[in-house]
């Protein structure tokens, strides 16, 4: 009798939950097998929802589902292999941001953070310009100072914050003048 971790109650279709154990572990068919197995465990037996098990087993399949699989799993193979044997479709995983407006942002405060992530879903190119190259959260420098935060915890890299926005780039440095009629 096959029975779930940490639960003590036998697993009521124990061949499909070791078969999507074994595809999970693989990395086959990563973000379905991960739905099925929540199906399988939270809505099969609803008294065992009641322990904690269940509630991280939960949320590591939900985090599998949405993230999907990792750069070494069997899945992410199979992408590469086809990319490098039909490049032609590599293009539809990139969009072409060639003549869409362009949007320049100076400063990388809250302010210039913020215009940037809620420029995410328009289309248009963002430019965010500023003389750091890290974002610092001042509000909390006060329990850095009292050694309660560590600093890497408040601060970390500008292009960090915008690693899944593909329309922003940005850049180091400093504006000292806007050329308006040269930029038409």
């Amino acid at each position: 009798m096959v029975v779930a971790p940490g639960a003590g109650r036998p697993l009521d279709h124990p061949p499909l939950e070791l078969a999507c154990l074994i595809f999970l572990v693989l990395g086959v068919g990563t973000r379905i097998t991960a739905i099925l197995l929540i199906g399988l465990i939270a809505f099969v037996d609803p008294t065992f929802q009641h322990q904690i098990d269940l509630a991280y087993y939960l949320m590591v399949l939900g985090l599998t589902a949405l993230y999907g699989p990792g750069a070494f799993s069997l899945d992410s193979l199979v992408v590469r292999t086809l990319l490098q044997r039909f490049p032609q479709f590599d293009g539809m995983r990139t969009v072409s941001y060639e003549g869409t407006p362009r949007v320049v942002i100076v400063g990388g405060g809250f302010g210039g953070v913020a215009t940037a992530k809620s420029l995410r879903n328009t289309r248009c190119r963002v430019t965010l310009i500023d003389q750091r190259n890290y974002y610092l959260f001042q509000p909390l420098l006060y329990q850095v100072a009292t050694a309660d935060l560590s600093p890497a915890d408040i601060a970390g890299p500008i292009r960090g914050l915008f690693r899944d926005q593909p329309n922003v780039r940005v850049l180091l440095g400093g504006v000292t003048g806007v050329d308006l009629e040269r930029a038409r």
